[in-house]
């Protein structure tokens, strides 16, 4: 019993602290000067037979802003988008997932990040694969090893699976171990 608590304690503080980095490195991150918005859209073949429509890219004004010089106007953007995709990361649609994928590959490093914390918060891990293939194109140490982290996460068991998974090896065991408190030997 002891042990399967100590597991259960052990697997939450892993998943908080890979939750952490991933949040403590979106909020140190900088946008990028002089980025424009180049966001490549989910082609309907993708989009599976899902009848949501996906949340279109930041108007051209994200490059208007950068083009006029004004970094206020590109960070309010850049931050309207990060909350977007944290919104479509609350939804249960391949068009959402699709829809942070696709930002993942975005020019403003702000936005990928915010694109990684989204697609962590989603939850799905038909996404690893495409990770892993991101992470081995990224020039960047640091993105790479974010990218990574978060695939590995990814494909750690949920609770209700480990708990699942625990319970199936008690009843592997048998019940003849347990010995039942209420019986006299």
């Amino acid at each position: 019993m002891k042990s399967r608590i100590i597991a259960a304690v052990l697997l939450v503080i892993i998943a908080a602290g890979a939750f952490l980095r991933i949040v403590s490195r979106r909020t140190t991150q900088q946008p990028v000067e002089g980025a424009t918005n180049v966001v490549s859209q989910p082609q309907p073949s993708q989009l599976e037979n899902n009848h949501t429509t996906p949340v279109p890219p930041i108007e051209s004004s994200v490059t208007n802003a950068v083009a006029a010089g004004t970094e206020a106007d590109h960070a309010k953007l850049v931050q309207k988008r990060i909350d977007e995709l944290g919104d479509l990361a609350m939804k249960d649609d391949v068009a959402s997932r699709d829809v942070i994928l696709s930002e993942l590959q975005n020019p403003d490093k702000a936005i990928r990040a915010g694109a990684l914390e989204a697609i962590v918060q989603f939850g799905d891990r038909s996404v690893v694969p495409r990770l892993e293939q991101l992470a081995a194109q990224t020039a960047d140490a640091e993105e790479k090893a974010a990218l990574l982290e978060a695939a590995e996460y990814l494909k750690l068991p949920s609770l209700s699976e480990f708990l699942a998974a625990q319970k199936g090896k008690t009843n592997a065991i048998g019940t003849n171990s347990v010995r039942d408190p209420n019986k006299r030997r």
